[in-house]
């Protein structure tokens, strides 16, 4: 395998200039891999190493919170179009956190952490009220 970057989308960085194009950078990277006839392995190496800023950030963070060991690229460009696709899916997001319940400090620490993901993109200011 000769590795040709510039057939390669720009690393994905999840900011609001990305939120939009998740699907089609993924589709892009999918197609960018089988041109270049990768490996699995490399693949999946490149994948992480494309990840800039918050979706670097979402990556490490994935890593060392759920089981990932078995993932395999479509795993990874899967998950990153659910956390950083189209608005319809940020909203549905939103409407999910307004339902969390207060159990325990952890509850506590990953709610914080989504809050602060969510409102760069959507763009608004919100606190937690009496609750």
């Amino acid at each position: 395998m000769t590795f040709q970057p510039e057939v390669f989308p720009r690393k994905f960085s999840g900011s609001i200039r990305d939120h939009l194009k998740a699907e089609m950078w993924t589709k892009r990277f999918h197609m960018a891999v089988k041109f270049s006839k990768m490996d699995a392995d490399d693949s999946l190496d490149l994948f992480k190493l494309w990840l800039n800023d918050d979706a670097a950030k979402w990556q490490n963070v994935t890593e060392l919170e759920e089981d990932v060991s078995e993932w395999k690229l479509e795993n990874w460009t899967k998950a990153l179009e659910d956390k950083f696709g189209d608005k319809k899916n940020r909203n549905e997001t939103f409407s999910c956190l307004l339902k969390w319940e207060r159990k325990s400090m952890k509850h506590w620490k990953i709610l914080i952490r989504d809050l602060q993901t969510i409102q760069r993109p959507l763009n608004r200011k919100f606190t937690l009220k009496s609750w």
